[in-house]
C-alpha cells in the first residue's frame, strides 16, 4: 500500500469520525429540544388547569380587581406573567411549580377553597405555598403580613418570587377611594416585602424596587405634616 492509499484511508476514517460526532451532536440537540418542548407543553397544561380552577373560585363571589370592573383573573394572570418573565432571567427556576402558585395564590384567602382542596387537586407542595401566601385571619391585622412573610421564607425561592410578583402587580394606580395614609401604608408594606424577600429573586426584587418608586408619584404631600417635621 502506497502513501496515497494510506492517506485516502486516513481521510475516510477522519470523515467517518466527524460524521459520527456530527450525528451525536445533532441527536443530543434534538433530545434537548424535545425536552424543552415537553417542559413547555407541561407548563401550559399546568397553567390551564390552575387558571380554570382559580377563575371559577374567584367568580363565585364576583371578585374584581380592586378599584376596577375587571374580573380578578386579570390580577392572577398579571402575577403569572411576572413569573414567566422572571423565569427567563433566573437560573434553576421551577416555572411549572411557580406558575401554578401564581394563579392560585389568593384562593385560600379570598374564596371558598381550603388547604385540603388545593392539596387534593394540585399536590401538597402547591398547597403549602398557597397557605404561606395566605394571611392568618386569627392574628391581629398588624401581625398578619410578618407572619406570612416568615412562613414564605421557609419555602422554595419560587414562593418568595410569587410574593414579590404579587406586590409588583398591585403597585398600579391605587383605587380612587384610597386616602393618602392608606397609600403610604401600602408603599411601606411593599418596602417591607422587598427587604424580607429580595434574596429570593434578584430580577423581581429590582422590578419591585422600581415600582415602589413609581408608586410614590401617587402620594400627595401633607404640607402641614412637612412643616411640623421641618420646625
Amino acid at each position: 500500500m502506497n502513501e496515497l492509499d494510506r492517506a485516502a484511508i486516513k481521510t475516510g476514517n477522519e470523515k467517518l469520525t466527524f460524521e459520527k460526532k456530527g450525528y451525536r451532536f445533532f441527536n443530543s440537540a434534538v433530545k434537548i429540544c424535545l425536552k424543552l418542548e415537553n417542559e413547555e407543553m407541561e407548563t401550559q397544561t399546568l397553567y390551564q388547569e390552575a387558571i380554570k380552577f382559580a377563575t371559577a373560585k374567584h367568580l363565585e363571589k364576583g371578585q374584581k380587581v380592586p378599584g376596577t370592573d375587571l374580573p380578578y383573573v386579570v390580577h392572577l394572570s398579571n402575577v403569572a406573567m411576572e413569573i414567566i418573565i422572571a423565569s427567563s432571567n433566573t437560573s434553576n427556576f421551577n416555572l411549572g411549580f411557580a406558575v401554578q402558585i401564581a394563579l392560585l395564590h389568593d384562593t385560600i384567602e379570598d374564596t371558598s377553597t381550603d388547604f385540603e382542596e388545593i392539596e387534593n387537586k394540585f399536590g401538597i407542595e402547591i398547597a403549602k405555598a398557597v397557605s404561606a401566601l395566605t394571611k392568618n385571619s386569627e392574628l391581629a391585622k398588624e401581625q398578619q403580613m410578618q407572619d406570612s412573610l416568615a412562613r414564605i421564607k421557609k419555602l422554595q425561592p419560587e414562593v418568595w418570587a410569587i410574593k414579590l410578583a404579587d406586590r409588583i402587580t398591585n403597585l398600579q394606580k391605587p383605587p380612587s377611594n384610597w386616602d393618602n395614609s392608606k397609600k403610604i401604608k401600602y408603599q411601606k408594606e411593599a418596602r417591607t416585602i422587598l427587604k424580607e424577600l429580595k434574596a429570593g429573586n434578584e430580577f423581581l426584587a429590582n422590578r419591585l424596587e422600581a415600582m415602589i418608586e413609581v408608586y410614590g408619584t401617587y402620594l400627595t404631600v401633607d404640607f402641614n405634616d412637612q412643616n411640623r417635621k421641618n420646625a
